[in-house]
């Protein structure tokens, strides 16, 4: 079966709208088992609104639209379809009657123009619309299926939602159901996680995308049973080989960030956490801070940019800073000690690195960074080359860290 989703405005081709409707559908339409083959992004334009439609009828099953239902200019998706259908627009009393109520209820006075939204195509099926105006319909032609919803995410999240995820269920229930998994993993390059994840190439049923960023890689696996009879135990055996495979570097099987992660090992071990920063500037402290409850286990963070504030700030030694300089592992487990120390924490976490694009050498090049750990068990730190612009070290340096905290506090819990 063949899928398509067409998003349609103007705005959307000019990049002054972010098209997040597609997205949506996109996602819903995998949960009941009709993953999209084509996503298509059209502009107000009725030559090219139509040539679309007739391409997506041609190879698609399943079309789904959405934008181009109002009562304006360059509203054209009611028009182009029955143009395609070869059909006539017909005045909906059911439609019309929604829309006056609306006007009724908010006490003011419909325009004429409004009561176009009411025509609908011939023999197409409704799809009321309980926050706006314009409905959504149904058509259906020679074994193909058009479903034409608004462009307000609001109003079209509504419909899918009340209406329509519950007919394509219906009349497309025989389909498997995909179930998605997804994989956060930090520390790993995105060929090395393609790399290890080759082991499960050619396993029925299953795919997945790798999408990397400065947080890491992220792994969604799409699994389509292969028998309809299978169970949950096919899931879990699943994500057991998954885990098997790529290791420590999962950090979560959820869209949870890091920093919400490492808060909720805290609260769970009752500790709490001081940091200590150079080459982030304070990026991580303020990731942590960022989570709701944080108060409960962020004592303290110390921006200590020049070797003089790591000395008078962190009790760093200036004989540390000056056999092994301001980007080292002494100097960063000095960082992380005097930031436990100071703050009265159960943890401490020192950075420092270089963000670049200058101060790097051949001994210290652009990239470096050292992460360190002080805590009741002791101090370990470990040392990181990365690769990006300033923005993107900075991000992956603080994820570097946090990452630590994590594993440092996962470890505590098993011993």
């Amino acid at each position: 079966m063949h899928v398509e989703v067409i998003s349609i405005g103007t705005e959307l081709i000019t990049g002054r709208v972010s098209d997040t409707n597609s997205n949506f559908l996109i996602r819903e339409l995998r949960k009941i088992g009709l993953p999209v083959n084509l996503l298509t992004i059209v502009g107000d334009d009725e030559h090219g609104l139509e040539n679309v439609f007739d391409a997506a009828l041609a190879r698609s099953d399943v079309v789904i639209t959405s934008g181009g239902l109002g009562s304006t200019h360059d509203d054209l998706t009611k028009r182009c379809a029955v143009k395609v259908f070869n059909r006539k627009l017909i005045l909906s009393e059911e439609a019309l009657d929604n829309i006056k109520k609306k006007f009724e209820q908010n006490r003011f006075q419909m325009p004429t123009s409004v009561q176009k939204q009411a025509l609908v195509p011939r023999r197409s099926v409704l799809i009321p619309n309980k926050y706006g105006i314009a409905p959504g319909f149904i058509c259906e032609e020679k074994g193909m299926l058009v479903i034409c919803l608004p462009g307000v995410p609001k109003e079209m999240i509504q419909m899918w939602s009340d209406e329509v995820r519950a007919f394509l269920t219906g009349k497309f229930g025989g389909v498997n159901q995909e179930k998605t998994i997804l994989v956060r993993t930090c520390g790993l390059m995105e060929m090395e996680v393609n790399d290890i994840l080759a082991a499960l190439s050619g396993r029925e049923g299953l795919t997945w995308t790798l999408t990397a960023g400065s947080e890491g890689v992220d792994v969604e696996f799409f699994y389509k049973p292969p028998r309809l009879d299978f169970c949950d135990q096919d899931v879990t055996k699943l994500k057991a080989e998954i885990k098997e495979l790529l290791g420590k570097s999962i950090y979560a099987w959820i869209s949870s960030s890091m920093e919400e992660l490492v808060g909720n090992l805290l609260m769970e071990r009752n500790m709490t956490v001081a940091i200590a920063e150079s080459c982030t500037g304070g990026l991580t402290a303020h990731r942590l801070t960022q989570v709701t409850g944080s108060s409960k286990y962020f004592e303290m963070g110390f921006v200590t940019y020049s070797n003089r504030s790591k000395q008078e700030l962190l009790d760093v030694r200036a004989e540390t800073l000056n056999k092994y300089g301001a980007v080292s592992s002494n100097v960063a487990l000095e960082m992380a000690i005097g930031a436990k120390t100071k703050a009265c924490a159960d943890m401490g976490l020192g950075i420092t690195g270089i963000a670049g694009p200058g101060g790097g050498s051949e001994e210290k090049p652009v990239g470096l960074a050292y992460c360190a750990i002080s805590s009741i068990k002791g101090c370990s730190c470990q040392s990181f080359r990365f690769m990006g612009d300033r923005d993107a070290i900075k991000m992956k340096c603080s994820q570097a860290g946090l990452n630590m905290i994590r594993q440092h506090l996962e470890e505590r819990n098993t011993e």
